[in-house]
């Protein structure tokens, strides 16, 4: 018996409130950005350590008007501040949301390639006993297992 951990099923109907309170959440979040692998590489990154720097540089500047660049904008610096605070709020809810729905599907479809791996090594055992149809459905499984050929290379099969 095939072993099974997980059994869940989401309904068009919740499937699709998830992506719309997905969706909702998203639009609530003003000036999301998108970087290319160039912009990530060249932007300065402020991460957790930088941030009590950042702050007090800020302070720092707010306490003395002598230590402010004129050129630097107080203001915006704080809005600036306090998005990054509130983004990282959302991005660590977010992280364990994706990582729990990553985890699920791990689990539950591991559970459906080993079902699929149970039926697959039964349709070979039936092609040996000459059941009717099993030929074709071991053709049209069998693909999987296949090697394939990139420039004169073999490569294995994927592992299971």
């Amino acid at each position: 018996m095939v072993e099974n951990k997980i059994s869940a099923e989401i309904d068009e109907v919740t499937l699709n409130k998830i992506l719309d309170n997905l969706d909702e959440a998203t639009n609530l979040i003003p000036m999301l950005t998108s970087l290319s692998v160039k912009q990530r590489i060249e932007n300065c990154k402020m991460g957790e350590g930088s941030v009590v720097f950042v702050k007090g540089s800020h302070q720092q500047a707010v306490d003395d008007d002598n230590l402010r660049p004129p050129y630097v904008d107080l203001a915006e610096m704080k809005k600036d501040i306090n998005y990054d605070a509130a983004l990282n709020q959302i991005e660590i809810k977010i992280t364990k949301l994706a990582e729990r729905v990553s985890d699920t599907r791990i689990v539950v479809g591991s559970e459906a390639m080993n079902a699929a791996l149970a039926i697959y090594n039964y349709i070979k055992m039936c092609v040996k006993q000459n059941i009717p149809g099993a030929k074709s459905a071991y053709d049209q499984l069998k693909t999987r297992f296949m090697y394939k050929k990139h420039d004169d290379i073999a490569t294995p099969p994927l592992q299971v």
